[in-house]
C-alpha cells in the first residue's frame, strides 16, 4: 500500500472526518458487547485490499449491499467495522508489516485506534474513547 499517494491521503482524512459517528458508535459497541480493545475500521470498498479485508470480515453479501446503498445515497460505499485486535492484526499484518507492528501495541489509555483503508494506502489514528 502506497500511504505517500497525496489524492489517497486526503481521501483517508475525509473518509475518518465523515464517519466519526459511525466510529465511535462501532467502537461503542465493541466495547459494550465486552471487546473494549476493539480496533475500529474504515474501508472504502472500491479498494481492493479494503474490499477482501470487509469481505472477509462481514460477507461478500454484506459488503454489496453497503455499496448499492451508499452509492444509491452518494455516499462513499464504507464499511466501519469493529473487530478484535487479533482479527485486524490478522488482515493487516498480510498488507501492512509496519501496521501490524503498531495495532501490536496496546492502545494508550482512554483512546483506540481506528484503521482506514482507501486508495491503496492506509492510515492508523488514535481517537480519544467516547462518552
Amino acid at each position: 500500500m502506497d500511504p505517500s499517494n497525496a489524492e489517497g491521503q486526503e481521501d483517508q482524512q475525509h473518509l475518518l472526518k465523515s464517519n466519526a459517528e459511525r466510529i465511535e458508535h462501532a467502537y461503542r459497541v465493541a466495547s459494550q458487547t465486552g471487546r473494549p480493545d476493539s480496533v475500529v475500521m474504515v474501508l472504502d470498498v472500491r479498494d481492493p485490499k479494503a474490499r477482501g479485508i470487509a469481505e472477509a470480515l462481514t460477507s461478500r453479501a454484506e459488503v454489496e449491499r453497503v455499496i448499492e446503498s451508499r452509492q444509491r445515497d452518494g455516499l462513499v460505499p464504507t464499511e466501519v467495522l469493529a473487530t478484535t485486535r487479533e482479527s485486524a492484526l490478522n488482515v493487516l499484518t498480510a498488507i501492512t508489516p509496519s501496521v501490524g507492528e503498531l495495532l501490536a501495541k496496546s492502545s494508550p489509555a482512554g483512546s483506540f485506534l481506528v484503521e482506514v483503508i482507501a486508495q491503496g494506502g492506509n492510515l492508523v489514528v488514535k481517537r480519544p474513547i467516547p462518552n
